[in-house]
């Protein structure tokens, strides 16, 4: 007797479900001010947007910027604001820490001798022009370049000019002759 095996399919997508049934829990889209508070406090210490929103319990990157752009949610804006300020801040203090710590800067070998891991290194001066980069953008008036557009005590810029005797010599001559002839 001879059996046929045969395999079932079965289709791995999920069913769709019945109208009206209650879905499980999911990612929040609906704006809270909870919600709002909870991304700016993560932000304001240090975690970035995109790590955040990684989070299955926080709402996705489109969500948070979309509340951030469409004019409805301005409390949110001014918070998302304050935050960014000080997450860099946050940022700021990394620098100091992440350049201090020589964990992993080398190593020594079986005989002795101490091995430079210039990747580390290099990751660490990555890690730190990062921070300091973001810290210039988000704190300008701060933590970016200073111009100084105001000469002493916020005066004006003293301008001098100088000129070679020769030609400060021809000037001189045809200053006087002009002045002579005029009188």
């Amino acid at each position: 007797m001879t059996t046929s095996s045969s395999k079932t399919h079965t289709d791995k997508r999920k069913a769709k479900p019945k109208p009206g049934a209650r879905r499980g829990p999911g990612r929040p889209t609906r704006y809270t001010p909870k919600v709002a508070a909870d991304i700016c406090t993560r932000l304001a210490e240090g975690e970035s947007l995109r790590a955040i929103c990684r989070d299955g319990a926080m709402p996705g990157l489109r969500t948070v910027l979309g509340w951030l752009f469409d004019g409805e949610h301005q409390e949110f804006s001014h918070q998302y604001a304050s935050a960014r300020e000080a997450q860099a801040e946050v940022w700021a203090d990394e620098i100091v820490s992440i350049a201090d710590e020589a964990t992993g800067d080398s190593t020594t070998d079986k005989d002795g001798k101490e091995i430079v891991n210039h990747e580390h290194i290099q990751r660490s001066r990555l890690r730190v022009d990062a921070r300091k980069w973001i810290a210039s953008k988000l704190l300008p008036k701060r933590y970016g370049d200073k111009l100084q557009h105001t000469g002493e005590g916020g005066g004006p810029i003293p301008h001098e000019h100088t000129l070679p005797p020769e030609l400060h010599d021809l000037i001189e001559r045809t200053l006087g002759r002009t002045a002579k002839d005029a009188g």
